[in-house]
């Protein structure tokens, strides 16, 4: 484990925090990305928000229906193709500008309600890891 607590307290190369609620990458490199995205669920499985959430979208499972879980929060997130949600739209997709990558953290993917794969994989993640779900990326 001390290892991968190291890769996440490094930056990987060409990548910032910016002061912007969105994290800039140019000319990504899909392991920074993917180091990235598990920052970002690190950080936004402890937002009470992103907790709250995942408990109104679960709150009518029985106790212990964890796949049952992982598809409600699956279907939530990914209601604009063609489910239907609480807003009407799950999260809208939107592409990145070529050879760029933002990567949002799941407060402000929340409030705007719009990311490309990349951040509907890290809300959900985050959702499930809020209530006590494992979840990586492949």
């Amino acid at each position: 484990m001390p290892r991968l607590r190291s890769v996440l307290s490094a930056t990987p190369p060409g990548m910032a925090f910016t002061p912007a609620p969105l994290i800039e990458v140019k000319h990504p490199r899909l392991i920074d990305v993917v180091v990235w995205m598990r920052r970002l669920v690190h950080q936004g499985k402890a937002d009470p928000r992103v907790r709250a959430l995942a408990e109104k979208i679960t709150a009518d499972l029985l106790p212990g229906d964890y796949a049952g879980e992982a598809y409600a929060i699956y279907t939530y997130v990914l209601g604009n193709r063609g489910l239907t949600l609480e807003r009407g739209h799950g999260v809208r997709y939107t592409r990145d500008p070529v050879n760029i990558e933002y990567l949002t953290r799941a407060r402000e993917l929340l409030e705007r309600m719009a990311e490309d794969c990349d951040g509907s994989a890290v809300l959900i993640a985050c959702l499930l890891e809020s209530i006590g779900n494992h979840a990586a990326f492949c």
